[in-house]
């Protein structure tokens, strides 16, 4: 039987800390765990190569509402992985969804990630539109559908 391969989100300000030391131990238990705080990248957007190995794993557990995590989360999503909060222990809620979806339309890099996202994988931009759509207040994101 495979090993559950599963992508640690966390905020960078957390790496190194003892709080990501009981995050890995506890998932240490349920799978192989991908924590970026351990991959070394030499390129001009972190975030892309982020998204690939998200869509390579299985599940993805998250801690925290950054905008990086938001992103990362938003995009298992939209590939259709399932979601865990390590706050909660449980799958992603609606309103756990809408919290995220604010904190990354609140950032700057939003529209660029979104560029990167569509070029690379554009048979699920719909869908990650749709996830920030059906869980934002405002529709912010018309202005992105067409990029």
């Amino acid at each position: 039987m495979t090993k559950n391969k599963i992508y640690y989100a966390h905020p960078l300000d957390t790496y190194g800390l003892p709080e990501e030391d009981k995050d890995v131990e506890f998932l240490e238990k349920k799978g192989i765990i991908v924590n970026p705080s351990d991959i070394e990248l030499d390129c001009s957007n972190k975030m892309i190569v982020y998204i690939y190995i998200i869509k390579d794993c299985d599940t993805v557990y998250y801690r925290g509402t950054t905008a990086g995590v938001a992103f990362e989360v938003l995009c298992a999503l939209a590939f259709g992985k399932p979601v865990f909060s390590l706050e909660t222990g449980r799958e992603i809620t609606p309103d756990q969804i809408r919290e995220l979806v604010l904190s990354f339309n609140s950032k700057t890099f939003t529209k660029k990630n979104l560029e990167l996202f569509k070029k690379h994988f554009p048979s699920y931009y719909d869908k990650l539109i749709e996830i920030i759509d059906s869980s934002s207040s405002a529709t912010r994101m018309e202005k992105y559908k067409r990029i």
